[in-house]
């Protein structure tokens, strides 16, 4: 069930009275990624992208959906609010691509053999090394030249570790942006 309030889109008529109607500039375009606001004119939710507007001669700052930044801007050109958010989603489509793509080579990692005898994979432009202990009881991941703490009982143990290991790497780049 939708709310009435969530199908005016901009609409002038809904605007707060408090604030000018134009006469605003853009400022800034936020992706919250998987947050999500309301608009500050409008009211309109849910909005992924705000857009940071600021009123220079009243000093009015307001974090708005994209059809109001366009009106309150009057900006409709190239460069103005639904171009670079148009950007946005983009770029976002494009690295969430990415990530998916990093995600399935992890399924098909190629593991060789050295002449050492030790077994070792390139992820994700990692050199990952399993290296059995001394007494050849358990193994360890050695990953670009460091040794992880954790040991494994088995060698297939220790290859779904660098998964593991390399899943974390995905999640924890994908939590930065």
């Amino acid at each position: 069930m939708t709310h009435p309030s969530d199908n005016f889109d901009g609409d002038p008529r809904r605007w707060r009275t408090d604030v000018p109607r134009k006469g605003f500039v853009l400022v800034d375009v936020i992706d919250l990624g998987r947050e999500y606001a309301k608009c500050e004119m409008c009211g309109h939710t849910p909005v992924r992208y705000q857009h940071h507007v600021l009123h220079t001669e009243r000093n009015v700052h307001l974090l708005v959906g994209c059809i109001c930044a366009e009106k309150l801007t009057e900006d409709y050109s190239d460069t103005g609010p639904a171009a670079t958010e148009k950007r946005l989603k983009s770029a976002a489509a494009k690295k969430a691509l990415k990530q998916a793509r990093r995600r399935q080579q992890l399924e098909n990692i190629y593991w060789r053999k050295s002449k050492k005898g030790h077994w070792w994979a390139k992820i994700d432009g990692k050199l990952i090394v399993i290296v059995p202990s001394k007494r050849g009881e358990t193994y360890r991941l050695c990953i670009d030249g460091e040794f992880g703490r954790r040991s494994y009982l088995t060698q297939e143990a220790a290859q779904e570790g660098a998964r593991d290991w390399a899943r974390a790497m995905i999640d924890w780049e994908e939590g930065l942006s």
